[in-house]
């Protein structure tokens, strides 16, 4: 199986949790519908390309950053805050803590059609300054290349997990992993105005020796993928 390798480094990164707002979490890993919008965003796509993704790597420490946030309070708030004409709303700023990852190292791979995987390729390589998470984080592309992926038998060849990977909740089961489990957004559906996502269940898993069932493998970097998408 052909795919696309991205290979990328940021110097810091938050991939917010959802539902975090007096102290912003982070995934250890930019999440699934992150790198689908990171994708479409490079592709230029006016429309929904289905693809999936296998998303690993790591990171050197967490720190903890204060920063200001703005935000919409009740229109019956004690604080008053700043009045918004045409929303009606009072503008409120508050102090928070982020987390974010320090020195984070990833490999990430695409599979969809050629065409879309050549133009991520191409576009990748011309931004002036590509970001994935928020737009504050910077990544330093150090590769993009098509590899061939290999079933690899871990009945025979068993292969021990050194740095972190997204599983789909299936495969893990399969592989009788355990790990954090996520409910991540992946793709949504917009109705009178409001979004509807639909989600997948993943486990992540950091260091676990692998010995049972099979799983894509790319012999070049010795890792193993799991893609997970439509």
């Amino acid at each position: 199986m052909r795919v696309l390798r991205v290979k990328l480094y940021q110097e810091f990164a938050c991939y917010r949790k959802p539902m975090t707002y007096g102290f912003w979490e982070t995934y250890p890993l930019p999440p699934l519908s992150t790198v689908k919008g990171f994708f479409h965003n490079v592709v230029e796509a006016k429309e929904y390309i289905p693809a999936r993704y296998g998303i690993q790597g790591k990171f050197k420490s967490v720190v903890l950053d204060m920063q200001s946030m703005y935000k919409f309070g009740r229109k019956d708030s004690e604080n008053k805050g700043v009045y918004i004409e045409g929303f009606n709303k009072p503008l409120l700023k508050s102090p928070i803590y982020v987390s974010n990852l320090y020195a984070v190292e990833l490999t990430i791979y695409i599979e969809s059609k050629l065409e879309h995987l050549e133009k991520f390729r191409e576009n990748l390589l011309n931004l002036e300054y590509p970001s994935l998470g928020r737009k504050e984080d910077l990544v330093r592309v150090d590769s993009v290349d098509m590899v061939e992926l290999t079933e690899r038998d871990l009945f025979e060849d068993s292969y021990y997990i050194k740095n972190g990977i997204y599983f789909s909740k299936e495969k893990a089961k399969e592989l009788e992993v355990n790990g954090i489990n996520y409910r991540m957004n992946f793709y949504y559906e917009s109705k009178n105005g409001m979004r509807f996502f639909k989600k997948k269940d993943v486990v992540y898993v950091d260091n676990k020796n692998l010995e049972f069932g099979s799983i894509l493998y790319d012999k070049e970097e010795d890792k193993v993928v799991d893609l997970i998408g439509d």
